[in-house]
């Protein structure tokens, strides 16, 4: 990690973590779902169940950074980013805000001092 706070590059020169945000810009409330697996009659059923509500700062992506991710994770819609470490396991962790739910993109990125955790996302569309 750089002394300024971001963690490396994307191609086209965009910041994987961006600098630090003042403290008013954490004021979305975002629900972070966990996925569990039940098994029943007619075999694995998977929910999506919530398991805590975080401030977070939640900046939709300029088509500039849509296509550096894009060349890295595929598509991607939004930057979360949460105050402290938060655990986000891969795979088995959505976002839910303003009754949209997103995925993960990829792994979260928490801070070189364990200040903030950035992950960018894709909105799931309904169907």
């Amino acid at each position: 990690a750089r002394c300024d706070g971001t963690a490396g590059a994307v191609p086209g020169g965009a910041s994987l973590m961006p600098a630090r945000l003042p403290i008013g810009a954490y004021r979305h409330r975002v629900t972070i779902l966990r996925r569990t697996v039940v098994q029943t009659p007619d075999g694995q059923e998977e929910t999506w169940s919530p398991t805590a509500i975080r401030w977070a700062a939640v900046e939709p992506l300029s088509s500039r950074s849509r296509a550096d991710y894009q060349q890295i994770v595929g598509e991607v819609s939004h930057r979360f980013r949460f105050r402290g470490a938060v655990s986000l396991p891969f795979g088995d962790t959505r976002l839910a805000w303003r009754g949209e739910t997103y995925e993960l993109a990829e792994p979260a990125v928490v801070s070189p001092l364990g200040d903030e955790t950035t992950v960018v996302a894709r909105r799931l569309t309904a169907g």
